[in-house]
């Protein structure tokens, strides 16, 4: 990749970076930096160049740590939901056998019935065919 020059300015300074990043998100790192120098500068004006920088650095610093832990927390919800959700895909399939298995089984007890009605009519049938001795 083209690497590119790129002129910034951060609290009063003129910079050249070179970098093979876009000229947009340079501007972004820088407009960050600026605002950071901008916020440690306000809060205390008597530091020096050097240690407003250092201020600068702690605390983006803090700020990719806490970002890093809060990546790896989501990291890990996400490796938890793909849990459940395989876990759940497991019960579900075991469901649908299940569902199988019952639907056979009713099934075979609509023949069975199906069998006695037919049984149950033949019976009453003969019963009434039969001759009555009272």
């Amino acid at each position: 990749m083209e690497k590119r020059k790129v002129n910034i300015r951060i609290q009063g300074k003129d910079y050249v970076i070179v970098s093979a990043d876009a000229e947009e998100y340079i501007r972004q790192v820088a407009f960050l930096v600026e605002k950071k120098a901008g916020d440690v500068a306000t809060a205390a004006p008597q530091l020096s160049t050097a240690m407003n920088a250092v201020l600068v650095a702690l605390n983006l610093a803090d700020d990719y740590i806490k970002s890093e832990k809060s990546c790896d927390n989501l990291r890990q919800q996400v490796a938890d939901y793909l849990e459940d959700i395989k876990r759940q895909n497991t019960e579900l399939e075991e469901l649908r056998l299940e569902v199988a298995v019952l639907k056979d089984d009713i099934r075979e007890l609509e023949i069975a019935k199906a069998k006695h009605e037919t049984e149950i009519s033949g019976l009453r049938e003969n019963s009434q065919n039969a001759p009555r001795n009272y």
